[in-house]
């Protein structure tokens, strides 16, 4: 019997631009962790991260990313480092928002 485990999605980085993405069921990549295809099962997680390796001419790094599930069974990202790499487009790390506070 398949070992369960917490759910997870495989994530990795466009190696072309660098941009954090998302292995879908169409066994692409989407920018959008929602579009995300979803691994119960430990060896299912496994399976999936290897098709996701096999795409070096896409991505670079892959690796297993946890996810929990709201009462409405939808599903979100558990680690910090995960939802910071979701939603970085929205921070603003420009060069001159540190330079006065480090000035």
């Amino acid at each position: 019997m398949a070992k369960k485990l917490a759910a997870k999605i495989v994530t990795a980085n466009n190696l072309l631009d660098g941009e954090v993405v998302y292995f879908t069921a169409n066994f692409d990549w989407s920018k959008n962790y929602k579009e995300a295809i979803i691994a119960y099962e430990e060896g299912e997680a496994e399976k999936l991260l290897a098709k996701a390796e096999l795409q070096q001419d896409k991505i670079v790094g892959a690796y297993l990313a946890d996810i929990s599930f709201t009462a409405e069974r939808e599903f979100y990202l558990t680690h910090f480092r995960e939802k910071f790499r979701a939603n970085r487009d929205q921070i603003n790390c420009a060069p001159d928002k540190f330079s006065a506070a480090n000035g």
